[in-house]
């Protein structure tokens, strides 16, 4: 059953359109699907069908506003998730990209979500 529920949540996360998505999601902002859409590079259509899976598998909230629907995570578990393979990513890279940061000053801040 959890293993189940894993793989549910992962493969959410790591379909490269809904991986866009989340990206930039990132700061912390909510977004409205056309929003999204542009940032992401996908169609509106798309952003939707993406954006409901997300919300069923309570990836993400959505706020309305009038006409409007803003988009965010469901919760702060969800941002570290995200921010924990964007780290994975970064140590994959080749060691020649791959250069530690001094994290210091604003490189070493984070935001709260």
């Amino acid at each position: 059953m959890e293993e189940n529920n894993f793989i549910s949540v992962a493969s959410l996360l790591c379909e490269p359109s809904r991986a866009k998505i989340v990206w930039n999601l990132l700061d912390g902002r909510a977004y409205t699907a056309s929003e999204l859409a542009l940032v992401s590079d996908l169609s509106p259509s798309s952003v939707s069908n993406h954006l409901s899976k997300l919300l069923s598998g309570n990836i993400l909230r959505v706020d309305v506003q009038g006409r409007h629907r803003y988009y965010s995570f469901a919760n702060s578990d969800v941002a570290y998730a995200v921010e924990s393979l964007a780290n994975l990513a970064n140590e994959n890279l080749p060691p020649k990209l791959n250069k530690k940061l001094i994290k210091t000053g604003v490189k070493y801040c984070r935001t709260c979500y």
